[in-house]
């Protein structure tokens, strides 16, 4: 079975659904560490494939150039691959909003816990 473009297109549209998960949604403790992990292994995914990708290809290693043909290598180089990491690095910061974000909101209930019993 291949997977082909039309599995790479959902594969992304499913990210991105994800992403405005980690953006809009604010999920309980356990909830919000099984999103955070998924977060941070899509967005390291995402980049190190983007990335090793345009080394393979640009140094020719593996093969790889060669079997898929010049004009598929120019256009991986130039459009798809830096996607790629383009798409890892903000799932990595979208991610690492969402992890900040709830310890700020932590930190600031225990704030407000504390001025209400003071008060």
């Amino acid at each position: 079975m291949t997977f082909g473009l039309w599995g790479v297109a959902l594969l992304l549209s499913l990210g991105a659904m994800f992403s405005l998960c980690l953006i809009q949604w604010r999920p309980r403790p356990p909830l919000r560490g099984i999103m955070l992990v998924l977060g941070y292994l899509g967005g390291a995914a995402l980049l190190l494939r983007g990335v090793l990708m345009e080394i393979v290809l640009a140094s020719g290693a593996g093969g790889i150039a060669a079997s898929v043909g010049p004009l598929e290598t120019h256009w991986s180089l130039i459009l798809w691959n830096p996607w790629f990491a383009v798409g890892g690095i903000a799932l990595t910061m979208t991610t690492w909003r969402l992890h900040f974000a709830a310890r700020e909101k932590r930190l600031t209930d225990k704030q407000n816990e504390r001025l209400h019993r003071a008060a």
